[in-house]
């Protein structure tokens, strides 16, 4: 399986917003709506966007599924120990993975959200816990919020020890974490404009590329 690489996809989804901000506040853009050339890139735009944002919340829905079945198999050896009478084996993480495909994912989450309760159950440094319940309750936002809302969100999650997006699970790849907190930071406090970054996907880029030929978005710094 192709590991997707998280800090391009988070990049290119503040690139896509960016675009999405400037064209609503209409300012650093030229863009006509009553144009046939630019309607027709408009209509390709929202196209695309629809599509990625879904694809890209549903993979972070299934990655949060993983990641908390993981952390909760620390149970066995890190939790309070009448908690550990629950858990009878020890898996390694990628064995959770392929294990945890035959429940429920919602109830994987409130399993979470009630065994990462420190008021309930007392996890050992590093391990578990309140970080790990945010990350589950996170996980439960899913169609209850936008699907631009749920990614904002889950973007600048952590857990213990690093970045959210640090663990894999078959799905992500995290080249560097600094640049990813870099990238994190920038999106905080930076104009729209500034989000657009030069490593794009093959047809955003063609998208970006567009949008300067009909001189709809400078996109050039």
């Amino acid at each position: 399986m192709k590991l997707l690489n998280i800090y391009l996809l988070v990049q290119e989804f503040y690139a896509i917003e960016a675009i999405y901000a400037m064209l609503s506040v209409n300012k650093g853009n030229n863009f006509e709506p009553m144009r046939h050339s630019h309607s027709r890139w408009h209509m390709d735009y929202n196209d695309f966007r629809d599509k990625y944002i879904s694809k890209f919340a549903s993979a972070i829905y299934d990655y949060t599924v993983l990641v908390v079945a993981a952390e909760l198999r620390h149970c066995k050896n890190q939790a309070s120990q009448y908690i550990r009478e629950y858990y009878t084996t020890f898996l390694s993480r990628d064995d959770v993975y392929e294990e945890c495909s035959v429940y429920n994912p919602h109830d994987i989450l409130l399993a979470g959200i009630r065994m990462f309760d420190t008021g309930r159950v007392e996890w050992r440094k590093s391990y578990g816990g309140g970080k790990w319940r945010q990350i589950a309750k996170a996980g439960l936002m899913k169609d209850k919020v936008t699907d631009c809302v749920f990614i904002d969100h889950c973007v600048d999650l952590s857990h213990n020890n690093s970045v959210y997006f640090d663990k894999c699970a078959e799905k992500f790849f995290l080249p560097n974490r600094h640049e990813y907190q870099k990238l994190l930071t920038k999106k905080r406090y930076s104009e729209p404009q500034a989000l657009i970054g030069t490593k794009q996907g093959l047809r955003f880029h063609k998208l970006l590329s567009r949008a300067n030929n009909l001189n709809i978005i400078n996109t050039q710094e």
